[in-house]
């Protein structure tokens, strides 16, 4: 870590670190001790070194010294990773913490965060430059519950927290995690205004002494953000069961098959969740579907001590808040339309000059002045074609079923897609047309596509004012247009189209020594749909070790997955091993894993649970494989759609999947094409 570095002497007073660990009742009082002491040996204050954690026996056997270039030269010391495994283990625990805008001493904020956490084990806090302190904890529960909660306020400051990374530098980086609502501006309107609890709408009802601008405000708070305001589960206190969005984007309400009780509206989820059983299903059946019913099996209470219900945005996928989501919102009705959005990437995306592209543009608007649009706005008498005069100049008749267009897509378009491509739509007709070919016979379509279309409207524009120039073949010279635009962006940008794909032999490869493999996958037949997961755990000669099979209800793709990783660390840890390599063939769930989730993100109530595991004392490395090498995995997610509602353990390697056990073993492979 960078910085400066201070030295104590032996009977220098203890100023950079404090420890607030609470020893145990009858336990003689520690005599006070220097830093330098509680560096150099373990003692019951300050973080335990590794020397005292990892004894000698098992750093010596895990570490070599070599000379290369004979006993005069250099020595290379090779130290084992799972030496540094073991030490960083140490640091899991760990959380950096500052308080906004305070100067405040160590052995202050010490006292003060043991007032304000209440630890039931030992808390250690280290100091970091610039007003960073680190904080360990002994007990995974206080570290959850420090981590996962708040908003924290010291000294009448917010305290600003996040889990410890080695990646953290106290010289440049700041704690990303703020909360805002707590902040002076928020305080003050919450005061004036008397707001209450989002459950709350009295403060909402507009009042006579508010100002312009708090009226304002107001309704967009009414009429915009509340409806887009969803919840994140945690200990289900607060969430209203029926009448908050949670499971889903509406209400479970609005699935109520029958008449609910005006007792049961005003019912927290936690009142429907009976401890170590799961959902109170006589009460809940009675008034929401099967399929309804299959959703909630998916989600579960608890696991992770302190954490609350959180605020969330239905509008997005990962639930913060965005401007665009929020215009969906309240832009939705009942009419059904047409999503132009994918049509405008297509424009966006193709490969011509940018007035093509803002031509294309107003195309997808219907806004260029055809005779039939100037009618339509009043400004012409006649819609008549000036080059046919046989039929309406509409947008479609000027690009495509004029004569004079028409001879040039007879040439270029192939006569096996000749029929399709004169029967569709306007926006049938551009869209489909705008997509990127993979055949490399055709992949210069679009452009082609895109630069007739344009040339065709500004060789109409140049007969009818009078600045016809003769082309003596317009196919030709369209061709030429598309090399000529091809070459510039070559030269520009390379070609950046092109995916380099090599072809790899993918295969399932065994573990270390003394290490065992878990791989688990997830299934969903629809996402949301009927879910599935699986797993298996194998040792270094690729024996089964253990397996399962998991029917989990109604569920998303990503939380099947999620869902198979859980139970396969519930398995592992249950099981003993502590030296596990967890492979997963889901990019985004290996992200979500080893980088965290946000509070608001609908899946984070599972992640945490993960977290919860993964944080235990042992070693889970996570890797992200691709999908021939996580096949047994995938075939025990597929066969859980046999298996009834539940949790399958499976001691041996069920007869549907023991061929690619097998497989495995023998270390066959399989082509993959994968981008360089």
């Amino acid at each position: 870590m960078e910085g400066d570095t201070r030295a104590l002497s032996a009977t220098g007073h203890d100023a950079l670190m404090e420890d607030v660990g609470r020893p145990p009742d009858g336990c003689v009082p520690m005599a006070a001790v220097s830093w330098v002491d509680k560096v150099q040996k373990s003692n019951g204050g300050g973080l335990p070194v590794p020397e005292r954690v990892i004894d000698d026996e098992f750093i010596a056997s895990r570490m070599r010294v070599e000379f290369p270039n004979g006993e005069d030269g250099e020595p290379v010391v090779t130290i084992d990773p799972e030496v540094v495994d073991a030490m960083n283990g140490l640091w899991k625990l760990c959380m950096v913490v500052k308080v906004l805008g305070r100067h405040v001493s160590i052995a202050a904020l010490s006292r003060k965060l043991r007032e304000l956490w209440k630890p039931r084990g030992g808390m250690y806090v280290l100091d970091l430059p610039r007003q960073f302190f680190v904080v360990r904890f002994d007990v995974e529960e206080d570290y959850l519950a420090a981590v996962t909660g708040g908003p924290w306020r010291l000294f009448g400051s917010v305290l600003m927290g996040q889990a410890w990374s080695p990646e953290f530098n106290p010289l440049k980086d700041e704690i990303s995690k703020t909360p805002v609502w707590t902040s002076l501006w928020a305080r003050v309107l919450r005061s004036k205004y008397k707001i209450g609890d989002i459950h709350d709408s009295a403060w909402m009802t507009p009042k006579g002494t508010w100002s312009a601008l708090w009226r304002s405000v107001n309704v967009g708070l009414r009429e915009v953000v509340n409806r887009g305001i969803g919840w994140v589960l945690g200990d289900g206190k607060i969430i209203r069961f029926w009448q908050d969005r949670w499971l889903l984007s509406t209400p479970l309400l609005e699935w109520v098959s029958d008449q609910l009780p005006v007792e049961e509206r005003g019912q927290r989820v936690a009142d429907y969740w009976i401890e170590g059983v799961g959902w109170d299903m006589e009460r809940i059946a009675v008034f929401l579907p099967e399929f309804m019913r299959q959703r909630l099996l998916a989600v579960v209470i608890g696991g992770c001590y302190g954490v609350e219900d959180k605020m969330s945005w239905v509008g997005t996928e990962n639930g913060r808040f965005t401007v665009s989501s929020a215009y969906l919102i309240q832009s939705v009705d009942e009419i059904s339309k047409q999503c132009m959005s994918r049509f405008f990437d297509r424009v966006w995306r193709v490969m011509v000059p940018e007035r093509a592209r803002i031509f294309l543009w107003l195309v997808g608007n219907q806004v260029v002045l055809t005779n039939a649009e100037r009618v339509r706005r009043h400004m012409a008498d006649s819609d008549v074609c000036p080059l046919c005069k046989g039929a309406s100049e509409s947008l479609i008749h000027v690009l495509r079923d004029c004569p004079a267009m028409m001879g040039i897509w007879m040439r270029v378009v192939p006569v096996m897609e000749q029929r399709r491509f004169f029967e569709t739509s306007l926006l049938e007709w551009m869209y489909g047309n705008l997509k990127e070919r993979s055949d490399s016979e055709r992949r210069s379509w679009p452009t082609l596509f895109a630069l007739t279309v344009w040339w065709g409207w500004k060789w109409r524009c140049g007969y009818v004012f009078g600045e016809d120039s003769r082309c003596r073949d317009r196919v030709k010279f369209l061709k030429s247009a598309v090399a000529e635009v091809e070459a510039a962006h070559l030269a520009a940008n390379g070609d950046a189209r092109e995916d380099v794909l090599v072809e790899r032999m993918i295969a399932w490869r065994k573990p270390a020594e003394g290490w065992v493999t878990m791989n688990t996958d997830g299934a969903s037949h629809g996402n949301p749909g009927q879910a599935t997961a699986g797993g298996v755990i194998r040792d270094e000669h690729g024996s089964w070790l253990v397996g399962f099979a998991l029917n989990i209800g109604v569920c998303s793709a990503p939380l099947a997955e999620l869902w198979g990783v859980y139970y396969g660390l519930v398995v592992a840890w249950e099981r003993g091993w502590r030296r596990v390599r967890l492979e997963v063939d889901s990019a985004l769930v290996v992200g979500f894993l080893q980088s965290g989730i946000g509070d608001s993100h609908p899946l984070a109530f599972l992640v945490r649970l993960c977290h919860g595991f993964i944080s235990k004392d042992w070693i889970v490395r996570i890797t992200h494989v691709y999908r021939e090498a996580n096949r047994l995995a995938d075939g025990l997610a597929n066969y859980a759609f046999t298996l009834p509602f539940g949790f399958l353990l499976l001691d041996s390697c069920p007869e549907h999947v023991s061929s690619i056990l097998l497989e495995d073993v023998m270390g066959t492979s399989f082509p993959r094409h994968v981008r360089l």
